[in-house]
């Protein structure tokens, strides 16, 4: 069984030595644990959560500053690993 949500979330990363206030657009699927009983038709394997980001954005350190769309910064493995941690992290904490 696959929910997705959309959502968003601000969150802070390092890119290099500096530290950026971002939001992060993103689809959520929560963790499916499966099913292994019952009958055999009626079994399916478990799934990990599942995060898709489709946007990130700088957001401005103030009113007068201007949101940049930075979702270039996907493209470095690194930096969408640690976002996606982020997100995790987060929805986590909700949780609890």
């Amino acid at each position: 069984m696959s929910i997705n949500n959309r959502t968003n979330k601000d969150i802070y990363i390092e890119v290099g030595e500096t530290e950026i206030h971002i939001e992060v657009d993103f689809n959520y699927t929560p963790a499916d644990p499966g099913r292994y009983h019952g009958r055999p038709e009626d079994c399916y394997p478990s799934e990990p959560a599942e995060v898709e980001i489709n946007r990130i954005t700088m957001l401005p350190d103030n009113d007068d500053g201007e949101f940049v769309n930075i979702s270039v910064l996907l493209e470095n493995k690194g930096i969408a690993e640690e976002i996606e941690a982020r997100i995790f992290e987060l929805l986590e904490d909700e949780d609890e």
